[in-house]
């Protein structure tokens, strides 16, 4: 359905589908299967592992200029006992923002989310559409935003609002590459405490950004990490009304980071 191409899917789900219409079609009616998006879903002993669409690479290689977007919302809201996190990666068209994949791994929530971008993806949604959807929300199943909600909130502020997400694999390659830029941490000092600073990073937390901008060069690109992204985006905003030209920010943030794999470059707090 992505591609248009044929596509090996050995599924249940996909066999019922097909036999169901050479049945129906074997006597006469006519049933067409429109196509798969690939949903898959595993258990991982206490994690769930689901994948909807194309992946980064697969988008790659089929000729697409994806871009990927990472969140890491709760499976449901904080305040209520019991959340557990979601680690989300969407992949789209660069161009166009059609929702072209997106992967999932957590505790809780899982299926439900998966599906829900299954089904964006056969409508031939773009990310930033996931915003008008109208999901069910209660406090022990989901936040006032739900986790795709947020994802497509993240996709608007790539399509609207002019801003530049790096990921960690780009980020790991442009220290281990000995690039210039300024990376900037604004997380909280206790946060730093507990999880220490990427190498090389300038710390100034997101509440005192205003008043320390004398310690950034405008003219030099700049790369803002927090510890999700939220805080970095606001960030963002900052910087570029304050005249900053080059600011870009960690897309997932320092959780991200972590469990991409990049966790090896972070520094432990003294």
């Amino acid at each position: 359905l992505v591609t248009g191409k044929p596509v090996l899917t050995p599924m249940g789900s996909a066999a019922n589908k097909e036999g169901r219409a050479a049945g129906a079609n074997a006597l006469g009616r006519r049933i067409a299967v429109k196509g798969f998006t690939g949903t898959i879903i595993v258990k991982v002993f206490d994690l769930t592992v689901a994948k909807t669409g194309l992946s980064e690479r697969e988008a790659i290689a089929e000729g697409y200029s994806p871009l990927a977007l990472y969140v890491q919302p709760g499976h449901h809201a904080g305040y209520y006992p019991g959340s557990k996190p979601l680690h989300i990666k969407t992949v789209t068209d660069r161009e166009s923002g059609r929702l072209l994949g997106a992967q999932i791994i957590g505790e809780e929530g899982v299926d439900k989310r998966v599906d829900v971008f299954a089904t964006a993806i056969y409508h031939q949604m773009r990310l930033e559409d996931l915003l008008q959807l109208d999901l069910a929300y209660a406090p022990p199943y989901s936040a006032a935003r739900d986790p795709v909600i947020i994802a497509g909130a993240v996709g608007q502020n790539y399509y609207q609002d002019d801003w530049d997400p790096i990921s960690p694999h780009e980020l790991k390659a442009k220290l281990d590459g000995g690039e210039s830029f300024v990376l900037v941490d604004v997380r909280t000092r206790l946060e730093l405490q507990e999880r220490g600073p990427l190498p090389g990073a300038i710390h100034i937390p997101i509440d005192l950004l205003r008043r320390q901008l004398q310690k950034l060069d405008p003219d030099k690109e700049t790369i803002l990490y927090c510890a999700q992204g939220l805080r970095s985006y606001l960030g963002n905003r900052i910087l570029s009304m304050r005249g900053f030209k080059r600011v870009r920010t960690l897309s997932g943030g320092m959780d991200n980071w972590m469990h991409g794999g990049e966790s090896a470059g972070a520094q432990s707090a003294d």
